[in-house]
């Protein structure tokens, strides 16, 4: 079964009465919803708009008091629903495949890990012990990256999400990088568009310092299972077609199992 709330995107219509039209609430707005509303609470707060569930509208922010019908549909577990946002072409287009002219380590990595101030072998896939504070640098980033682009409450509803995997192991705190990433958001649109950026000459100074704190803070714990070039893990290449993430991990199936099952079902699973 899978829930998802839908609100009028017709209802301000000054034409004809004509039958409604619904538009889709983003992937953490619809679990902010559902969230507010399975602990019977009369209002759950979203970027510019908030749900009164007492009346079953949305109504904006921005001071009209607009009142915007919204419907709660209960779906069957097999149906599925194609975001097709996720299949558009993204406006920059790599100069070069990602990462590939790098070997294991990307220029990205290394400024992550630059960032977070950690050694070579400081890595939390070999040391745990540094999880704590890389899921912390993650969240706050998440949130002042939000909080940039009008999306304080998405941002922080997945800093949560992370925060609770804080005293977790590695594993868990993949499975909730993957998670997130697969959610329609601005995080897998931030991250999408920095990876494109990566290698290019032209768009150098960009990716070397693109929302330098925001985005490697928020985007760490995705990118931090990366080996030296001195590591030999064998890599059977059974992901290329799919991925290209496959340059920035060291042949960890398990976590590229996690994104290919999580994008290709279209929707998002624990």
């Amino acid at each position: 079964m899978r829930v998802e709330w839908m609100w009028q995107t017709n209802a301000d219509s000054w034409s004809e009465p004509r039958p409604a039209e619904w538009g889709h609430y983003s992937d953490v707005e619809n679990l902010i919803i559902e969230e507010a509303f399975a602990t019977e609470k009369t209002h759950a707060i979203l970027d510019g708009c908030h749900i009164d569930f007492k009346h079953w509208v949305q109504i904006c922010n921005n001071g009209q008091n607009q009142a915007i019908p919204i419907q709660r549909l209960i779906h069957k577990k097999d149906e599925k629903y194609v975001r097709t946002e996720r299949f558009m072409p993204d406006p920059i287009a790599p100069k070069r495949p990602y990462g590939g002219e790098y070997g294991w380590v990307s220029p990205f990595i290394i400024e992550v890990r630059e960032d977070l101030k950690l050694s070579n072998g400081q890595l939390p896939s070999r040391d745990e012990t540094i999880v704590p504070m890389v899921v912390e640098k993650a969240a706050l980033g998440l949130i002042e990256e939000g909080k940039k682009i009008g999306k304080q409450q998405e941002a922080t509803y997945m800093a949560e999400k992370l925060m609770k995997q804080q005293k977790g192991g590695i594993n868990e705190v993949w499975q909730c990088c993957a998670y997130l990433y697969s959610m329609n958001s601005f995080l897998y649109q931030k991250l999408n568009e920095t990876m494109r950026l990566i290698g290019s000459e032209e768009h150098e100074q960009e990716w070397r310092t693109l929302d330098q704190c925001q985005i490697k803070n928020a985007l760490s714990p995705l990118f931090t299972n990366t080996t030296s070039d001195d590591d030999d893990d064998d890599d059977d290449g059974d992901y290329n077609d799919d991925f290209h993430f496959h340059d920035f991990f060291d042949g960890d199936h398990y976590y590229l199992d996690l994104l290919r099952r999580f994008d290709r079902d279209g929707k998002y699973r624990h």
